[in-house]
């Protein structure tokens, strides 16, 4: 038994392989060259599993990977075995690698068809990407309403907070009116029996002064504090400021230039006149104080329909046709903490003796009596602008909102949308690519000036952007390099001052049209789709 064993190992009267070939050098030299190559490049395989099961530890080493590296280590010391009987005629260990490798053979295959159904089962590349498209838009749905909602949450927590200081300064503003009214009658009673004596008579008609500018003061508080809606008249909004232009330039320093320009077809607004001469009086002040060294007022008329998608993110407003006037100036602009406090009651950034900061309280309380709206847009900087809403007169409510429920205006055109601020960018791109058009995003006008002379430019047809932006680049030099680099391309600019106010130093020609910030996704389809069909002539939006 021991010598037959023996005797497999007995190599003595075997050749070796290479006499087959005659030890034709090329013949053997051929097949060593091609073993070896074939060798090697086997033995790379399982190193290649183990680094890609290392770096990805989620695939594990499973039984599937662990009998394939074994089987490919096996096929490659079975071309090295057939290498070492070409001089030597070692053909039982040739033997005995060959069954070993057919045994991995054979279980390596007995656990891989297995695997075939569920292979066949797994998603293709192109239904991956498609998920992964869908749930990335469902991704940006969701943070787009989670936006709006936070903006619909604050703005409603401010207006609750309006609503609490305005009833308890309506109280303690009534309360002092009677105090002062007592005072004033009991200072007239006393300056008449004192006429004889200068002195007190003096007294008396100082104190008299005072107590008349704290019931000024008590008139504004209570003026702020009267939020409930009352009946107005039909009013000529452009009439009431054209009367207001004189008053207006005597009360501003001649380093301020005065600009009013009424919109044409405006609606009358259901309002009291003599409210509306006093907001805009209060906040022309305002704007002449922003503005030391001289500046622009710009004030602006125009028609606009508010429908439900701006009462997402403006929950006190009701859906339906207002009067808009816009007061702008080109002054200091305001920060962020002082737009969150504008109007409260005695807030003011002025000197002690430099106001009463109720001048936008009134204007505050003017807008809701009105059952209007008031906001405000201002930059560090850049100056501000004020928004007055007022209510249309003699109009049905569901006009504006029968205009929303419209099919809104589409298209396939590609849009390069720039803004500095991301949400806006990522809210104006799911915007448009819900309308149909295809989008690209740059976050200043030094990268869409890169997209527009890039390879991707020719595809761009309109582009969309923010005025004010970082970087040395506006809106309007941006509009001025788009129209050198693609002199087809259309251009729509967003801000949030007035038109007038954005591009007086800037060539008008290169815009085809302003859009007022804040928009909505209605007042965006018709500015896109006007602008692209119509060829763009220069127009506020």
């Amino acid at each position: 038994m021991i010598e037959s064993i023996w005797n497999l190992f007995d190599s003595a009267g075997l050749m070796p392989h290479g006499v087959c070939f005659l030890w034709r050098e090329e013949l053997v030299y051929m097949h060593l060259f091609s073993d070896l190559v074939t060798a090697l490049a086997y033995f790379s395989l399982p190193v290649f599993l183990v680094v890609l099961v290392r770096r990805r530890p989620e695939l594990g080493m499973n039984k599937v990977i662990a009998l394939f590296a074994l089987f490919i280590f096996f096929c490659g010391l079975t071309h090295l075995a057939n290498i070492w009987v070409l001089w030597v005629p070692d053909y039982l260990a040739q033997g005995v690698l060959k069954l070993a490798t057919g045994i991995v053979s054979v279980f390596t295959a007995f656990v891989v068809w297995p695997l075939l159904p569920k292979l066949l089962a797994m998603p293709s590349t192109a239904q991956l990407m498609a998920t992964n498209a869908r749930l990335a838009l469902e991704v940006e749905e969701r943070r787009a309403a989670e936006d709006a909602r936070e903006v619909a949450e604050m703005a409603l927590r401010r207006s609750q907070r309006m609503e609490a200081v305005g009833q308890l300064t309506g109280g303690i503003a009534h309360d002092f009116n009677n105090l002062l009214g007592i005072q004033m009658g009991n200072l007239e009673f006393l300056k008449d029996k004192v006429k004889g004596d200068a002195a007190a008579t003096k007294w008396a008609t100082n104190a008299l002064r005072a107590t008349e500018r704290g019931a000024q003061l008590t008139r504004r508080l209570l003026g702020f504090s009267r939020q409930e809606a009352r009946p107005g008249t039909p009013t000529d909004v452009n009439e009431v400021l054209a009367d207001l232009e004189d008053i207006l330039a005597k009360s501003l320093t001649s380093e301020i230039a005065v600009e009013i320009y009424p919109g044409d077809g405006l609606w009358p607004a259901e309002i009291d006149p003599g409210d509306l001469s006093d907001a805009v009086l209060n906040l022309a002040l305002n704007a002449r104080d922003a503005m030391p060294k001289g500046g622009r007022l710009v004030i602006e008329t125009v028609n606009r329909a508010v429908g439900t998608e701006q009462l997402e993110r403006e929950p006190e407003m009701t859906a339906g046709d207002y009067v808009l006037v816009s007061v702008s100036d080109t002054g200091t602009g305001m920060t962020a903490e002082v737009l969150e406090r504008v109007f409260d009651p005695f807030f003011t950034t002025k000197a002690e003796s430099g106001g009463t900061g109720l001048g936008m309280s009134m204007v505050y309380g003017f807008a809701k009596r009105s059952r209007g709206h008031v906001r405000i847009y201002s930059e560090a900087g850049h100056g501000t602008t004020v928004r007055l809403f007022l209510p249309r007169a003699q109009t049905e409510a569901e006009t504006a909102a029968v205009a929303t429920q419209k099919t809104l205006p589409r298209g396939t055109e590609t849009v390069l949308v720039v803004d500095d601020e991301p949400d806006l960018l990522d809210i104006a791109g799911t915007m448009l690519r819900e309308l149909g058009y295809r989008t690209a995003a740059a976050r200043n006008g030094r990268e869409a000036s890169a997209i527009l002379e890039g390879s991707a430019g020719k595809d761009i047809d309109l582009v969309f952007s923010d005025v004010i932006m970082p970087g040395g680049m506006n809106g309007f030099d941006l509009a001025a390099r788009a129209r050198e680099t693609r002199p087809g391309v259309r251009v729509l600019l967003a801000s949030g001052f007035t038109g007038h106010v954005t591009d007086k130093s800037a060539d008008r020609t290169l815009v085809d049209a302003m859009l007022h910030k804040p928009y909505d996704k209605t007042q965006l389809a018709y500015a896109v789709r006007e602008i692209l069909d119509a060829g763009g002539a220069a127009s506020s939006l």
